[in-house]
């Protein structure tokens, strides 16, 4: 993972949301919601463009829920490090987040979820010889 593009790409989309008046506990309210929707856009399509494009939006919408500060060095570590996770895993993930959107919880309960999740994200575009870097550029011009 190269953490300077990251951070730029985050840049870009603080931008975006700052534009669009999104703040970030908004998108962390609708973040359940919107994942199972790209995630049954996911399954719904067949054609491999559809799915990158797919795969493309949920690493945005969770780029968008994390916090500046989180796209650090020990993403980096954890990805390097990390199985090759697939979007099927994402599913348990969800369902973390909302046992916590039930018990009110801050977000440094969610922040492995989401770390996971990006990564699992990420990794799905790697296993189809996408540069995920290129692919998310791509999406926020």
């Amino acid at each position: 993972m190269n953490l300077e593009k990251m951070i730029e790409i985050k840049k870009r989309l603080n931008e975006w949301s700052n534009k669009n008046k999104l703040d970030i506990v908004w998108q962390r309210q609708t973040y359940l919601t919107d994942m199972l929707d790209k995630i049954h856009k996911y399954y719904l399509n067949n054609g491999e463009y559809e799915q990158i494009n797919s795969l493309c939006e949920m690493a945005i919408l969770t780029l968008c829920v994390i916090e500046d500060r989180d796209i650090n060095e020990e993403l980096v570590e954890n990805y390097e490090h990390s199985f090759i996770f697939k979007v099927n895993g994402v599913l348990g993930n969800l369902q973390a987040i909302a046992f916590y959107n039930q018990k009110n919880t801050n977000y440094s309960c969610y922040l492995n979820e989401y770390r996971s999740i990006l990564i699992s994200v990420l990794n799905e575009l790697d296993s189809l010889n996408m540069d995920y870097i290129k692919c998310l550029e791509e999406r926020i011009k």
